[in-house]
Formats: structure tokens, C-alpha cells, sequence
């Protein structure tokens, strides 16, 4: 009878050795996920258009992706903010966050058919860009800058991947 070959053993570390340097690159690559990850959930948001009052830009349904505020929005920036009717308040929306276009920011001219002039400071003007589908500052006022959660970037495609956004001030 033949012997079967023995398996060879690398030369230089023990099998044992290298157990802890495994568990050690295991939890470095889970603290760095976990990290990431939390910079993301602290950075970014999805938000899904609801209704039709952001046509032709967007649609009911697409997904978009926004990087959370940091900085006052600027006209023509789309922006996501907190929705200032209670949700099932008659002429409120369906969702506490809505998605519309700055039409002016704080101390710039208001949009017409405001009844004032100017925004208010620390306020901006949101508009749809279908007005006459639209739940947006001629229904709801000026919306106080601190309520706008986030800046619109990009909008998703079917698959989950971020197309570039048309209208965006974003590169």
C-alpha cells in the first residue's frame, strides 16, 4: 500500500497564529462598514416623489437622492423639508416630507401671489414645478429654512443607481 501524501504546512507561522490575525481583520472590516454606514445614514437621505407636482422633473414614484443640509439652500435648488400641515389635515399631503424647487431665498424678491414682497429671513419659497398640481408656498407659506432637511442630487434610476439630476445647482 501506497502512503497517502501528507499535506504540506506553510513554513514560518503556525495555523494558530494566523486565527488572531484573521479575527483582527474581521473586526477592523466591520468597524470601517459600520462607520461608513453611519456616515451615510448622518449625510444622505431617499426620498420618494409622491404625486404629480414635481412633472416634468420628476415623477410620481422616482427615487431620489439628497445630501442632508448643511448650508442655506439656493434658488432653484431642489429640497426636501418638513411638511408644516399635519398629516390628515384637510389640503395636506400624504407624507410628512415634501419634495419642491426654491423659487427665493431668505431677503430675495417672493414669488407673485405670495402677498409680500420679500421671503422673510430665514425663510425660503418653495414651488412645484407643476404649479397647478402643486402643495407648495402659495398654499402653505413661506417654510422656515430650519425645516428643509436636505438638497436634491441626483435621481435614481429603476435598478437603484444615481442618475444626474436636471435643474440641480449639484455637479
Amino acid at each position: 500500500m501506497i502512503p497517502a501524501a501528507l499535506p504540506r504546512r506553510r513554513q514560518g507561522r503556525s495555523p494558530v497564529a494566523e486565527g488572531p490575525h484573521m479575527l483582527i481583520a474581521a473586526a477592523v472590516i466591520l468597524a470601517v462598514a459600520g462607520a461608513v454606514t453611519l456616515w451615510i445614514r448622518a449625510n444622505v437621505l431617499v426620498v420618494v416623489v409622491r404625486g404629480p407636482s414635481m412633472r416634468p422633473t420628476y415623477d410620481d414614484g422616482d427615487r431620489l437622492v439628497a445630501r442632508r443640509r448643511r448650508s442655506a439652500p439656493g434658488r432653484g435648488d431642489v429640497v426636501v423639508f418638513r411638511n408644516p400641515r399635519a398629516h390628515g389635515v384637510p389640503g395636506s399631503s400624504d407624507g410628512p416630507l415634501l419634495v419642491k424647487r426654491v423659487a427665493a431665498g431668505p431677503a430675495g424678491p417672493a414669488p407673485e401671489g405670495m402677498g409680500t414682497a420679500v421671503v422673510p429671513a430665514g425663510h425660503v419659497a418653495v414651488l412645484g414645478d407643476n404649479p397647478a398640481q402643486s402643495l407648495d408656498s402659495r398654499h402653505l407659506g413661506f417654510i422656515p429654512v430650519e425645516n428643509v432637511i436636505a438638497v436634491v442630487v441626483r435621481r435614481m434610476d429603476t435598478h437603484g443607481r444615481a442618475l444626474r439630476t436636471s435643474g440641480s445647482s449639484e455637479p
